[in-house]
């Protein structure tokens, strides 16, 4: 929302580390408020689909679109201070042909449907305007959810009950399973390491039983 990684930019970074044989897993470190629509549900995909594993560390905020993406990792954690959550779209309009009416201004808009230049600054938003808004919110919202749904493997009726736009600090998070659990950063990095460790081990030992065999 203020800067930083661009979700096309994640999308490529996430694509090199699949690629790359020496990277074994993914760490997500996510620190956002949230941002637009636009590139949420791809970047999201991307790494619900990733072939390695992801795993996502919410530190201090991860909110609305932030959420969205961390909760399609395997493992969400956080640190103790984070809030997390946010669910729900939102946007904003303002009506200001009442302004310009004060300063004598009259706003025209000629376009060839009611909804063409929809919004123009100093035009009057009607109730229209306002009901196809809304639909496109709606719409939006019920993809965010079913994500979350899907990632988080939570039933639908207990998201709606949460996703009411609100963060929640890190242990109301836990305890309505938005996250996995509450930790330091050092220490999901340090369980990722042993994990890859047992993990190439266990490899090793598979590939000479398997080489045994064949002799």
């Amino acid at each position: 929302k203020f800067g930083g990684v661009s979700t096309v930019g994640m999308r490529y970074l996430i694509r090199q580390a699949n690629a790359q044989e020496d990277v074994k897993e993914i760490l997500l470190i996510v620190e956002s408020g949230g941002g637009t629509v636009s590139g949420t549900k791809e970047l999201a995909d991307e790494i619900k689909n990733s072939k390695k594993k992801v795993t996502a560390y919410i530190n201090d905020i991860g909110a609305s679109a932030a959420y969205w993406v961390a909760s399609q990792a395997s493992m969400v954690y956080a640190n103790e201070m984070a809030e997390i959550g946010s669910i729900g779209v939102v946007a904003v309009v303002e009506d200001t042909s009442g302004l310009y009416e004060r300063e004598g201004v009259k706003v025209h808009v000629v376009s060839t449907g009611s909804m063409k230049g929809a919004f123009a600054d100093g035009a009057p938003v009607t109730e229209e305007m306002l009901s196809d808004l809304k639909e496109k919110v709606d719409a939006m919202n019920a993809i965010f959810k079913g994500a979350i749904v899907a990632g988080r493997s939570m039933p639908a009726d207990k998201l709606d009950s949460i996703a009411d736009g609100r963060t929640y600090t890190a242990i109301k998070a836990k305890e309505h399973g938005l996250i996995d659990a509450i930790q330091p950063i050092e220490q999901v990095v340090a369980s990722l390491k042993t994990s890859i460790m047992i993990q190439s081990r266990n490899a090793q030992i598979t590939q000479r039983l398997g080489q045994s065999a064949k002799r």
